[in-house]
Formats: C-alpha cells, structure tokens, sequence
C-alpha cells in the first residue's frame, strides 16, 4: 500500500514541522487597496453604494480577485464588502468571467493586480 495524498491541514502540519509556515492568503483590505489604487478611486467609494460606472466595475474586479485569492465563502465577502448580500459577489464574479473571455487586456491587468496583491 503505498502513501496516501495529503490533505490541505496535513500539509500545512507538515510544513511547519519542517520549519517552513505555508504562504499566508492576502486579506480583503489588501485586495480592496490594490484594486482602488489601481483604479484610481479610494477605498471608501469603493466599498461604498455608488453604482457609478467607475466605481461599480473596480468593485466587481476586487470581488472577483478576492474570492479567488482569499479562499473566504460567499457571504463572508459580502460581509467583508460592506455587508452586501453574497449572490452580489456571485454575480460581480460571473460579470468580470464573462468579460475576461472577450478582453484580453482585462486578463493582463487582472495578472498585474495577483502579482501585487500576493
């Protein structure tokens, strides 16, 4: 019988056995700060009401990022988003999926943005 896989706690057991803490996830505010900066609003209009285009679509890309990278469930972002319900975060995620299959800029800046957040 040979090894058997290792779950996500049985590895994390053993990289801190050897000494080595696994990779800590970003948090929601450090994805919410990269995603305003870059887009050149604050943090506040973006976890605000506005349903300005200019702050709307930053909004949906650091939902997008932030259940991608923060590993949280649905309502836990929407919670994180300012109490927003977690179907918004569903539907700001499928928004910024379609819109990745028809822009290929967006995947750039989406590359850029993961590579500063983490």
């Amino acid at each position: 019988r040979g090894p058997t896989p290792l779950d996500a706690a049985a590895l994390r057991r053993q990289l801190l056995r050897a000494g080595r803490a696994p990779a800590e996830r970003p948090d929601v505010p450090r994805v919410v700060k990269h995603v305003a900066a870059a887009h050149d609003i604050t943090v506040k209009e973006l976890l605000g009401e506005s349903r300005l285009r200019r702050v709307m679509w930053p909004r949906q890309i650091a939902m997008f990022l932030a259940r991608e990278l923060c590993g949280l469930s649905l309502p836990r972002l929407g919670e994180a988003f300012g109490g927003r319900d977690h179907t918004t975060i569903l539907h700001a995620c499928r928004k910024v999926e379609s819109a990745l299959a028809a822009d290929t800029a967006l995947e750039g800046a989406l590359r850029r943005l993961r590579s500063e957040i983490v």
